[in-house]
């Protein structure tokens, strides 16, 4: 299926939207029963939605280096390094593992995520 939503296209709209606020972005690649587990903690659609408009209040740029992806019928797998600047000046760098599953129209129906936070010194793992 070509019209399947990508973690890169999600980020850039759930962080960067700009014009687009969060509610948009989760419509348009996040179905209705969709579920989100950060490190084991699971989140509602809602849960989620309310996390990123917090991270989106407190952030001034992102930027998002995908390294692997793939994606096979439903499943959906990623791997990518995400770079904040937030708006009280401090940095973060994370590394983000992804496992996932596309609903029938295309758009996450569950993600999995296990979240390393690198330093400012932290090479890229292989």
């Amino acid at each position: 299926m070509s019209d399947q939503t990508t973690m890169r296209e999600a980020l850039r709209d759930l962080l960067l939207g700009r014009g687009t606020d969060v509610a948009g972005a989760m419509d348009r690649h996040f179905a209705p029963a969709y579920t989100h587990t950060i490190n084991g903690t699971p989140s509602t659609r809602a849960q989620y939605a309310a996390q990123v408009a917090q991270v989106r209040e407190t952030l001034s740029d992102a930027t998002v280096e995908v390294h692997q992806e793939l994606r096979q019928g439903s499943t959906y797998a990623e791997r990518h390094t995400l770079d904040l600047a937030m708006t009280d000046g401090s940095k973060q760098r994370l590394e983000v593992f992804i496992f996932g599953e596309y609903a029938l129209d295309g758009r996450f129906l569950r993600l999995h995520e296990a979240v390393v936070p690198l330093t400012a010194g932290d090479g890229q793992r292989g």
